[in-house]
Order: structure tokens, then sequence, then C-alpha cells
């Protein structure tokens, strides 16, 4: 066929560029038809956007800055719903996923590179980035183009000026202006530099220093805003690195290994190890610089995990430097990794697809007779029926006279329900001093709106928690709300409460962060 003829014409690069391509096609046409809504760390962000400031009380403002560009360029197109919202995590990890496969085949050659690529488009930590806007797709690149630039360095003392390392400087603070861990690079290129006696030479000079400089003058937005607002972005960054109180290890520390195991498609889990082993021993340079990048992130959430729940895509990171360490391990060795690796790539594919539609792996699991692995709830609850949750209350928002105002206590029902609701309305959020501060804490409540109008409160809960009732002369129950999928499986319920009579006033902002 002409095409196949085609095909096998072009240069490996061209192969993977044309890949890439087809896959960023694929996820868009995903995200237009497949089953997941916005989640709500995704529909926070864009929420955000709607109030342009200089930054954010859990993240830093470039996430939504991207989206307010974007809704102003493509948006004016004709472009919108969730592919206009996910558009640019579809671009970014498509080129991304070039930047994996260069890196890795500078590193230890062609098939090094096709591997990393392969992993970087199929496992599941990698794979979540190209359909969810979140920070970590946005730092995830600029730390692959800063670990590109810092792996054509060389590191044997030689004063070439302080360019490289303004544009270094540049680059973390971009990945800085979207998550703040990405401040962890510094401690890691430290570590490297310090390892070995002709990379010692570097911090005795002033070049790293210009970087780090460089770095924090790009995030001076970040800076301003938490002078203007107490600190208390900077509050919640300790409050989360602090740990929980009452965590019991023996739970927590497995947990976070078994999600490590799962993103990496299990037997690439044990492989990576492997690689980290063998990088800490190699006196290959790229070998060190990937290791001291990526390790070191892994070991910290690890012991993290003694005291706190870690998300699985905390350490996201790790992976960037990791995902090209273990594919130079991969292709140096013989056929018996290389084996294990396509069964880890295999069981990462299968997890990768069985996420984006889960009542595939109901029919899956059925078909094999493994019904009992079936989880009882939806993993991808979090990415589901919001939609159908907000077509309900706007079915009885319909039958109240005025325009009654939306209030939610979750943070995540009030960016989703934002969203959703019909004409996108700002959705109250209201604390009870049960929650952590968030960002909808920070922002007024519409107060000349809320007294002329009853209030829906939404909630989790079998009554209206006492702080928010006693805002109101009346609050009754109006309709419980029961939220299942198309296979029927429960997603969520909600009672709604009609309240009236606001006297003014909120709860009092959240101490804890």
């Amino acid at each position: 066929m002409p095409a196949i003829k085609f095909f096998k014409t072009l240069s490996t690069c061209q192969k993977v560029m044309l890949a890439t391509l087809t896959l960023m096609i694929l996820r868009l046409l995903y995200i237009g038809m497949g089953p997941l809504d916005l989640g709500p760390d995704e529909a926070q962000y864009w929420d955000w956007s709607r109030t342009p400031q200089l930054s954010y009380y859990s993240k830093p403002a470039l996430v939504s800055w991207i989206h307010m560009f974007f809704a102003n360029t493509f948006g004016m197109l004709g472009v919108s719903g969730e592919i206009l919202v996910r558009l640019p995590a579809v671009l970014i990890h498509g080129f991304s996923a070039l930047f994996v496969y260069n890196l890795a085949k500078d590193y230890k050659g062609k098939t090094a590179g096709l591997w990393a690529f392969a992993m970087y488009q199929v496992l599941p930590i990698f794979a979540a980035g190209g359909l969810l806007m979140v920070p970590d797709v946005v730092t995830g690149i600029f730390w692959l183009i800063a670990l590109g630039m810092l792996s054509q360095m060389d590191w044997h003392w030689t004063d070439k000026g302080y360019k490289p390392f303004i544009m270094l400087g540049l680059v973390i603070g971009l990945a800085g202006l979207a998550k703040y861990s990405a401040g962890i690079f510094y401690p890691l290129l430290f570590l490297f530099l310090l390892m070995d006696e002709n990379r010692r030479k570097w911090l005795f000079h002033p070049h790293i220093y210009i970087a780090g400089l460089t770095s924090l003058i790009v995030m001076l937005p970040v800076w301003v805003w938490n002078i203007q607002n107490g600190g208390v972005g900077l509050k919640h960054l300790a409050g989360q690195a602090s740990g929980e109180s009452g965590t019991k290890w023996l739970e927590t520390m497995p947990e976070f290994l078994g999600g490590q195991a799962g993103i990496w498609g299990g037997v690439l889990f044990i492989l990576l190890l492997c690689a980290w082993c063998g990088a800490r021993r190699m006196k290959d340079e790229k070998a060190q610089l990937y290791f001291w990048m990526s390790f070191p992130i892994f070991a910290l959430f690890f012991v993290l995990s003694f005291t706190s729940k870690v998300q699985a895509n905390w350490p996201v990171l790790a992976c960037l430097g990791g995902v090209i360490l273990l594919a130079g391990f991969i292709a140096e060795r013989g056929k018996v990794i290389r084996k294990l690796a396509i069964i880890g790539l295999v069981m990462g594919a299968f997890i990768t697809a069985m996420l984006h539609d889960t009542s595939l792996m109901r029919v899956t699991f059925k078909a094999v007779g493994a019904e009992g692995a079936i989880p009882k709830k939806d993993p991808m609850v979090t990415l589901k029926g919001w939609e159908t949750t907000a077509q309900l209350i706007d079915v009885l928002k319909s039958r109240i006279a005025g325009d009654p105002v939306v209030m939610v206590r979750s943070y995540g029902d009030a960016s989703v329900l934002s969203y959703y609701l019909k004409g996108q309305p700002r959705v109250v959020y209201a604390n009870p001093g049960l929650n952590r501060m968030n960002q909808y804490d920070l922002w007024a409540w519409p107060e000349e709106q809320m007294k002329n109008n009853l209030t829906m409160f939404v909630v989790d809960a079998n009554r209206v928690p006492p702080k928010i009732a006693a805002l109101y002369a009346s609050c009754a129950f109006m309709q419980r709300l029961v939220v299942t999928d198309a296979d029927n499986i429960h997603l969520r319920n909600r009672n709604v409460f009609l309240c009236g009579g606001y006297k003014g006033g909120r709860p009092e902002l959240a101490t804890t962060y």
C-alpha cells in the first residue's frame, strides 16, 4: 500500500514525529467524545483564570495564564468545552514526548530514544499529562528543557560566560511559575555538582547562583502575591510538607510504593529501581546527571510516605529523569531485560486503557472470570458525572424564582459546578471550619445577590452545617441527587437545601493550610 511504502521511507525521527502528531489527534478526539469530565483540580485552574492574579493560594499562576491565552485565541475560533481547557495539555505533552525521545537518544542511542518515547506515551504517569491540564504538565516540559541544557554542558571547569546559566534560570523560573515543586531543581543540581571533584568547582563560582537568582526574579509575581496575602501560599506549601497527624505508615508507605508500581506498569518500576542503583555507580556524567535529578525526589517522597498520604503522581519530576535513565538501561541490556520491559510496557498500556474507559475494565475482568478484582468504586470517579450533577442542579434551579445562588462546602464542587452549570456562574464556597484553606476562601462573597435571592446549598452531608445555617433565617431540604455512570455504577450523592433570609457575613476563614 502507498501509505506503508511512504512510512518506510521516513527516518526514525520523522516516524516519531508522525506518531506524536497521530496520538495528539487521537487524544483530542477522545477528549471530545470520551467519558471523562473535567476534574476538580482542572476546573479549579480554569476557574482561577476568570479572576486574573499574580499567583493563587495553592499554585502559582502560569496554568491559569495559559487558560486565559487559549480562551482568547482558540476560543475566538470556535473551540469550546473540555477540548479548549485540555488543548494546552495535549500540545505540551506532544512536545514533551519529542524532548524525551531526543534526550534518551542523546544519552544512549536511537534504541533508548524509542524506549523512552514509548514509555512516555503509554505509561499512566505520563499518558495522563496528555489529557489533563494540570501544573505538572507545564512544569514537566520546562524541567525536560533544563535537563537538556544540563546534559549539553561541559562540567569540567571552563568559564564560557553566564548566558547559558541565565537561560537555565529563566527556564526553571518558568517551571516554578507553574508549580512550587520546581524549586527542588537547585538542591538536586547542588548534589550533582557536589558528588564529583571536577563539577564541585562550579560551586565556588557565580554561574550557578546567577541561574538561581534569575529564577527568583522570574518568579517575582509569586513572591509579590504572597506578600500581599500574608504568605498563605508558602504556608500551604509548608503545611503539605509537615505531614499528617495520626498517619499509619504501614498503610501509607505500601500504598505509595503500590501507586508507583501501578503508574510504571509494575515490571518497569522494578527495572527503574535497578537503573537507579546502576547509575549511582557509573562514571558516565549523563547517567550521574539523570540519577541526581530524579532519584532523590523519589527518595524524598518515599520518606514522606511514612508520615503522610502521598499521591502517586507527586514524584512526577523524578519520573522525567527516571524514564531517560531507564530507557538507557533497557537499551544496553540483553534479551531478558528487554522482554521484561516489553511486559511492563504492555501492562502499563493496559492500565492506561482501562483508566481511559473503566467500563472496558469491567467488561475485560468479567470476560476472564475476574469479577472479584473489579473495584466497587469507579477509580475515575473524580472525572465522571459532574456534567450530569450540574444538569440536575440546573433543573432544580429553574423551579426557583429569581437568580438563586449555588453554594457548596467543597472547593472541588465549587470548581466543577462553576464550569458545568448553565451560564457558568460563580459558585459560592462556604468553609464551615472543617476544611483547610483554599483559593475560594480568599474571594469575597456576592452578598448583594445573596440578600436578594435564595441560596441552593449543595452538600454531601445530610444537613446544613450549623455555621452555614446560622447565616440564614431558614434552610429546608429540597431534594437528594444520585449520580451514576452509563453502567449504573454509583458516582456521588448530593443533598440540596434551599436557604432564605440571608443575614450577611460568612464563617471565619480556616486556620489550617
